[in-house]
């Protein structure tokens, strides 16, 4: 598996770089706290075994990959999903007058527990907030949507758990949350990045229109120790 790109293997270099300070492991075979993320990586393929002994205890991880992989024994694979890489490829965005964006964290953990559960963005947990820079639109003093960081391989921060309350979809406001965090990262001298499933052909039209453009399609593992 060639893995020349810092995002054909997005984990790993995330948990190598960016996100070291979240990084459990060894140096060839690296986990973020499952109560942070499920992703985990390793610098080659070769090195699954050890990945799986370095993890303490038992659990479901998600192993992303540019190509289709066997993954070895005593890996369990449980799933596997298609998504598409796409990287932002324009200049930064206006945000609309008069919208108030919140940086939110802690105190706000029971409200994005809530809405992610509703609207199922991608994994979220009760440490996740840790990656950072999470933006929410409250209405009525309630959470109804979010967006904020994930993984940050080297010179790429993912913009994740992108979402809104269904009661207030077509506002706008996803698109809201998009421009600040894309003007966030350009500010830090940085390039944005998202993962989106092959088969939300909503939303990577959304996307498409925004100026991200899909990098690689790639596979992430649902692996079970």
């Amino acid at each position: 598996m060639t893995m020349d790109h810092p995002l054909d293997n997005p984990a790993f270099n995330a948990l190598a770089s960016g996100n070291s300070d979240l990084s459990l492991g060894t140096a060839g075979a690296k986990y973020f706290p499952t109560d942070i993320s499920p992703f985990a990586g390793v610098e080659q393929v070769n090195r699954m075994e050890e990945l799986y002994h370095a993890i303490q205890g038992p659990g479901m991880f998600a192993f992303v990959s540019p190509v289709p992989v066997s993954v070895p024994a005593p890996w369990k694979v449980a799933a596997s999903l298609q998504v598409f890489q796409m990287l932002y490829n324009a200049a930064s965005k206006p945000v609309a007058p008069g919208t108030s964006l919140q940086l939110i964290g802690e105190a706000e953990v029971d409200e994005m527990l809530d809405l992610t559960a509703r609207t199922n963005p991608g994994p979220f947990f009760k440490r996740t907030l840790l990656f950072g820079h999470y933006l929410g639109i409250f209405r009525d003093s309630r959470l109804v949507a979010m967006a904020g960081y994930r993984m940050h391989a080297c010179d790429y921060i993912e913009i994740s758990a992108v979402c809104t309350d269904p009661l207030y979809t077509g506002m706008g406001y996803a698109q809201m949350l998009l421009a600040a965090q894309v003007n966030s990262i350009l500010e830090q001298g940085k390039i944005p990045f998202l993962h989106v499933k092959t088969t939300n052909t909503r939303a990577i039209d959304v996307y498409r229109r925004f100026g991200f453009e899909t990098r690689k399609e790639l596979t992430i593992y649902s692996i079970v120790k």
